[in-house]
């Protein structure tokens, strides 16, 4: 028999204290799996706790960021609330403004108004004072002349008028023409013998004299594109009349905006 020979009792003391230390082993390992496992765990944490401090501090920032910005667009609504009344007031500023300037405009064209028919008054009585009156061209100058005489002589002979014909005044006028003779400028007494001496007129014709009506520049103006009109019916036996700056042509009224002779209104 062995020397290491054991008693039964001790063996079964071995085997308890081996599957004593077996199990502690085993124990020892699954702690040490554990251990492994929270160590990765903890570093897990770790990382997200790294991770939760770097958004706690940009969410900080942010939040920081959103109170800049909620204090900026609180400035920019006070300011936006006194661009808003200051928009108001210039509203009622431009109002008023157009207001204004209809009225203005009323007024202006009031004035405007009244201006034109005074000027066509003064037109008129211009007219008026004129009625009487007959321009002669042509007519010699002396410088001793008696131009009235001149005159009753020149319508005797020239327009075969044998009356002696009464003026109110009789004078040259205005500029010298191409024979250095200045117009005769005859204001009559009655105007029936104004329209006598008118009628006559045609008498003139191809020589050098003529006789024409006075009127104020602004009629005669009007009447100035006429003339052409006036003559060219003529030439085609039209019968012809001109009343201040009318045109009547076979007793149609012309008008001067359309194209040919005899238009109608």
């Amino acid at each position: 028999m062995s020397e290491y020979c054991f008693d039964t009792k001790t063996a079964t003391i071995l085997d308890s204290l081996l599957q004593v230390v077996q199990d502690l082993q085993h124990r020892f390992v699954k702690f040490e799996q554990q251990m492994e496992k929270i160590i990765v765990m903890q570093s897990t944490v770790n990382l997200l706790a790294e991770k939760v401090n770097y958004v706690e501090k940009h969410l900080e920032c942010a939040m920081n960021r959103s109170n800049e910005i909620e204090g900026s667009i609180e400035n920019i609504g006070h300011v936006m609330h006194k661009v808003v009344d200051r928009c108001k007031e210039n509203i009622l500023n431009i109002t008023s403004l157009e207001t204004a300037v209809v009225q203005h405009k009323d007024h202006s064209e009031k004035l405007d108004s009244k201006l034109r028919n005074m000027e066509d008054d003064a037109i008129e009585l211009k007219w008026r004072s004129m009625k009487t009156n007959l321009i002669f061209t042509g007519i010699q100058f002396h410088p001793e002349e008696n131009t009235e005489d001149k005159l009753n002589s020149f319508i005797k002979q020239k327009l075969k008028i044998d009356k002696r014909v009464n003026f109110v005044c009789v004078h040259r006028f205005g500029k010298r023409g191409h024979r250095g003779n200045r117009p005769i400028l005859a204001k009559f007494v009655s105007i029936k013998d104004k329209e006598i001496v008118l009628k006559n007129g045609y008498k003139l014709k191809e020589t050098q004299f003529g006789v024409k009506e006075q009127f104020p520049k602004e009629i005669e103006q009007q009447r100035k594109p006429l003339y052409p009109v006036a003559k060219q019916a003529r030439k085609g036996k039209r019968k012809v009349r001109m009343v201040r700056d009318k045109l009547y042509i076979d007793g149609d009224l012309y008008k001067p905006n359309t194209e040919g002779v005899g238009n109608k209104m």
